[in-house]
């Protein structure tokens, strides 16, 4: 599951579980990081996000949002989902945004891993 054949930077594992082509080189089906204003408790700040798209019938795989401050040390239990959309092709898009906003903490990043 580690080969690459379309080259396009995404292993066999990550185009089967963001529901890929492994044969049509994309780098639009990567997960996509941004800052979005998210109302938490009554209160509306920035948050750091990651979207993906999930695969909803790899039952086999586990999909991980983790955060780092440091892009050292990753941390696989802090982020929590916001949206979960189902579209209608066998996909569902995630959207998890980091536990504390950016004016507490700005210095944040996201991940997706995925494993089997």
């Amino acid at each position: 599951m580690a080969d690459d054949p379309d080259n396009d930077g995404l292993n066999n594992l990550m185009e089967y579980a963001l529901a890929s082509n492994p044969t049509v080189a994309s780098r639009s089906d990567l997960p996509t990081g941004e800052t979005k204003l998210i109302e938490v408790d009554g209160i509306t700040n920035a948050y750091l996000t990651i979207t993906f798209r999930r695969q909803l019938a790899a039952t086999d795989l586990t999909y991980t949002a983790e955060l780092s401050g440091n892009l050292q040390t990753w941390n696989s239990n802090t982020a929590i989902q916001v949206t979960s959309t189902e579209n209608g092709d066998g996909t569902a898009t995630e959207v998890w945004r980091a536990h504390t906003p950016l004016t507490t903490d700005p210095r944040q990043f996201a991940r997706l891993r995925v494993s089997n």
